[in-house]
This record gives structure tokens, sequence and C-alpha cells, in this order.
């Protein structure tokens, strides 16, 4: 994926993703969920989307809305994104549920730069965050 802001990224995974669980810091665990969101999605076609995968999106639009160091138009894109796939998840969890055929919800999410403005609100974040932001989650994730 085309970002700007690699070096930030890079620096997130480094300093605040553990190899494996959540990570404690509202950064890593934000770049960590949006990870495990696309990898889904582009690698397992949203067959495995289940009620983690929703609170990981509900946990995005949250911190999305409240987060530093982003324009209006930054914030709004990256929610536009973060909202498509929620939406998408929903009709995923149907779909399973039904073992229905999944191909038509996802086309332009198999696409990285569909991802973009998500990875760039949160690099930006971290530009004006360096310092580590304490974060647990408020529930259990298996994910």
């Amino acid at each position: 994926m085309k970002t700007v802001y690699a070096n930030e990224l890079n620096e997130i995974w480094e300093r605040f993703i553990p190899k494996k669980g959540a990570a404690t810091s509202l950064q890593g665990e934000m770049l960590r969920e949006l990870e495990k969101m696309q990898f889904e999605i582009q690698d397992n076609g949203m067959i495995n989307w289940d009620e983690d995968y929703d609170y990981f999106c509900d946990f995005l639009t949250k911190n999305l809305k409240e987060v530093s160091g982003l324009t209006d138009e930054q914030r709004v894109t990256a929610l536009r994104a973060v909202s498509k796939i929620t939406e998408q998840g929903k009709m995923a969890m149907e779909s399973n549920a039904e073992e229905k055929d999944m191909q038509w919800l996802y086309n332009d999410m198999m696409n990285d730069e569909f991802y973009a403005p998500i990875y760039d609100a949160i690099a930006l974040f971290y530009k004006s965050n360096r310092e580590e932001i304490a974060y647990k989650h408020e529930r259990t994730v298996n994910r």
C-alpha cells in the first residue's frame, strides 16, 4: 500500500504491538485491529467475520471521531471507510449464518488503497501523540 506515513506505521508496530495478543496502547491497538480486519477481508473473504470484528469497527469509529492530529476531511474519509467495513461486516455475518456466497460484498475492499485513509488517520494520530496512550479493551476479544 502506498502511504507517506510508512515510517510512522512501522514505529507503531515496533513500539506498541506485541507479537501476540492485544496492544496496551491506543495507537497500537488501532493499527492492530485494522490489520486484523484487512487480513480477514482480503485473505479470508470475511468468512470468519464475527462479533469481535464488529467490535473492532465500533472501536475504530469511536476513536477516529475523538483522536487528535486529523483535519476534518481526513477524519470523515477514514470514518467513511470504516463505516463501509462495518456495513459489509454485518452483511457478511448474515451471509455466513445462512451459508450464502459473499463475493459481491467486498470487491472494493480487496484493494489495499481502500484502507489508506484509515492507516493515514492512525499515523497522523500517532504523529501528534508519540507517547503511549494506555488502553485496555472494554470486553474480552478473542482476536
